[in-house]
């Protein structure tokens, strides 16, 4: 992924240290005050992304997986098999990161 982005991994590590700041203190104003102006939009734009840039991104990745699924079937297998727990572990994670 840091190909597509063109960043360094230190830049990737210090971009999501940031995030987790942001997303934190959000939370908290959303807790005392009931609302915050800290949105995804603002965290991207403090981080200098583009969520258009971000579609790309995840286009690219969506077009390599079908690629690599073209030829690979038991890989979709595996991949068709895991969708439950995939979505039920980002329903847990209120859309947010998982493990998978």
């Amino acid at each position: 992924m840091a190909t597509l982005l063109y960043d360094t991994e230190e830049q990737r590590f210090v971009d999501r240290i940031r995030c987790i700041t942001y997303r934190e203190i959000r939370d908290e104003m959303i807790a005392i005050t009931g609302d915050s102006f800290i949105t995804r939009q603002w965290i991207s734009e403090k981080l200098h992304r583009r969520d258009r840039y971000n579609c790309d991104v995840l286009k690219t990745n969506v077009e390599n997986t079908l690629k690599d699924l073209e030829y690979d079937t038991d890989l979709f297998i595996d991949l068709l098999c895991s969708m439950r727990k995939r979505f039920d572990a980002l329903e847990a994670a209120r859309g947010g990161h998982t493990k998978f």
